[in-house]
């Protein structure tokens, strides 16, 4: 497996593996997958919402809020997909829940940090 870009972070998970996790800086906002690596994925903590922005050339974002998958395209528009019914995010329903975009883009505007340079 090869990463394009910055990998995301893995520190929380490796210090709870090795029981050190409070020595994590409070500021790293992850959910830990442990639970999973453990084979017990329903005790993994759930964020309301996940997202991911990188630039690649222009910035592109991906939330899921749920069921639902929004990852921005380069004209700005939104894609959404249901993963429940769609996991291979073939067929945008972006038209029939315009509400998605507008709750994700609020989400983003008031959680949303830049990085440290």
């Amino acid at each position: 497996m090869a990463w394009v870009g910055e990998p995301p972070s893995s520190e929380p998970d490796l210090a709870e593996l090795a029981n050190t996790a409070d020595l994590v800086p409070d500021d790293i906002d992850a959910v830990s997958i442990v639970p999973t690596l453990l084979g017990n994925a329903a005790d993994e903590e759930q964020h309301e919402y996940l997202y991911r922005g990188w630039d690649r050339g222009g910035l592109q974002r991906a939330v899921r809020h749920g069921r639902w998958k929004l990852v921005s395209a380069e004209d700005g528009e939104w894609p959404v997909f249901d993963l429940e019914t769609d996991i291979s995010e073939s067929n945008d329903i972006a038209s029939q829940h315009p509400g998605l975009i507008a709750d994700a883009e609020e989400w983003i505007g008031a959680n949303r940090t830049e990085p440290d340079q």
